[in-house]
């Protein structure tokens, strides 16, 4: 997540389905509602999860590829209360399944500057499995 200002950071989410013979995958983005996205809309097609806010990634088809990269502005709802850290979610999903669900990052407010916790990356490689 790329510095802006203290309290405002961009998120880049990229997701990668290698080699798929559908193209029935999508991803939606869970944000704590203590945090507010300032370039997307909420999503209200998405399972609704307490306390998060959903956005849906805009999946495209690249020869066999299915491929998702977006850029999530982030921003406190309120300055005044430091917010200890909270998972991003990010749901993985075919129409039959919901095939990954990360946790990896997570979003923290202390003395009005936003955090965000976890490694540069993150992948999960999964084995290919006929009739998904």
């Amino acid at each position: 997540m790329p510095a802006a200002e203290e309290n405002v950071r961009l998120l880049q989410v990229e997701t990668v389905v290698h080699h798929s013979l559908g193209s029935d995958y999508f991803a939606n983005v869970y944000i704590p509602e203590t945090f507010k996205v300032l370039n997307k809309k909420p999503y209200l097609g998405a399972e609704a999860i307490k306390g998060y806010q959903a956005y849906q990634m805009t999946m495209k088809r690249k020869y066999r590829d299915v491929l998702a990269k977006d850029d999530l502005i982030i921003a406190p709802v309120d300055l005044k209360e430091d917010v200890s850290p909270l998972p991003v979610l990010v749901h993985f999903e075919n129409m039959k399944q919901r095939l990954h669900i990360d946790k990896t990052y997570k979003l923290a407010l202390l003395n009005k500057n936003l955090n965000l916790e976890g490694p540069k990356e993150t992948a999960a490689t999964y084995p290919q499995q006929l009739g998904l």
